[in-house]
């Protein structure tokens, strides 16, 4: 009886393990050009689960045991975008994530520099057309 009773553990045990694990998959691709964007992190934030995506642009995180997470999506050149996921089935599929490309606003400062000459050469001639 203590044979059957151990063999019914031991036959549970990995049945137990499976219980409570998700997976977690989608596609990034780039926003304009809808192309797959390879080595994009993926990164399960407060967590050292990372994945990357492959060459169509897909990701696959597997062993995932956290029920409420934010996937943080990053790749150099492009906005960083932060995903809330709720698991509640054993695959969760995010479908296509787009990524745009950063944009960077480049500031032109100018300095104009005016002696106090020119600054009360200015002010008569502005007299003038009063």
């Amino acid at each position: 009886m203590k044979k059957i009773v151990m063999a019914a553990f031991l036959l549970l045990i990995p049945c137990i393990g499976i219980y409570g694990q998700h997976s977690i998959k989608g596609t990034i691709l780039e926003s304009m050009s809808k192309q797959p964007l390879k080595e994009v992190l993926i990164q399960v934030k407060n967590t050292i689960i990372t994945e990357t995506t492959d060459l169509q642009g897909n990701f696959l995180i597997t062993n995932f045991q956290v029920k409420k997470a934010i996937l943080e999506i990053k790749l150099e050149g492009y906005e960083t975008q932060n995903i809330p996921i709720e698991l509640s089935d054993t695959i969760l599929d995010l479908g296509i994530i787009l990524l745009f490309k950063e944009v960077e606003e480049i500031q032109d400062l100018s300095i104009i520099i005016l002696t106090d000459d020119e600054l009360n050469e200015d002010v008569s001639s502005a007299d003038k057309y009063r």
